[in-house]
């Protein structure tokens, strides 16, 4: 993938000029000779800064909670995590594909991909880079998350499609009332 191949070839050449270690000695040397470390930790204590940024984070904090046992903030938490899945999906997938163009193979062994298992913000759900190869998915049945695996859990779950009669029997979900013309 571009993004990997471009951190990559940065931190190369970080490691050959050594700009990042020069940043940090010229910021050590710095402080040594201004005390600007010591300077803030004194503006810090006398005008309590650091206390007065926490009571704000916990006041907002406080207020994201409330927000979220909203139905509104429900609905914005599930916008989010569905949206941090599918761009998870993406990445996963167009990993894939790069592994497989560069004949790395699919998106590993069972084992590999239990290495990665990672666990979806919000649901019960895991991602194991399996790219939908059900024989590698080392997940648990209908909890994977990965695009196009079988184990995803989709299938036999109840859904409001088809005929009204036959959903409302089945699903538990009414139907909309016929529109009058």
């Amino acid at each position: 993938m571009i993004s990997d191949n471009a951190i990559q070839r940065a931190i190369a050449l970080d490691n050959k000029h050594g700009v990042s270690n020069r940043f940090t000695n010229a910021l050590t040397s710095f402080d040594a000779k201004y005390k600007a470390t010591d300077k803030a930790r004194g503006l810090d204590q006398s005008y309590g800064v650091t206390d007065k940024v926490y009571a704000g984070w916990n006041t907002l904090n406080s207020y994201y909670e409330k927000a979220m046992g909203t139905p509104t903030g429900q609905k914005l938490v599930s916008f989010y995590t569905q949206s941090d899945k599918q761009v998870r999906d993406i990445h996963a997938e167009a990993r894939r594909l790069a592994d497989l163009k560069s004949g790395k193979g699919s998106g590993g062994s069972k084992a590999e991909n239990e290495k990665t298992m990672e666990t979806v913000p919000g649901t019960d759900k895991t991602t194991c880079q399996c790219g939908g190869n059900t024989g590698d998915c080392p997940c648990a049945e209908g909890k994977c998350a990965c695009s196009g695996c079988s184990k995803a859990g989709i299938h036999g779950e109840k859904t409001a499609t088809g005929p009204s009669d036959t959903v409302a029997a089945t699903s538990g979900v009414e139907p909309f009332p016929e529109k009058s013309t």
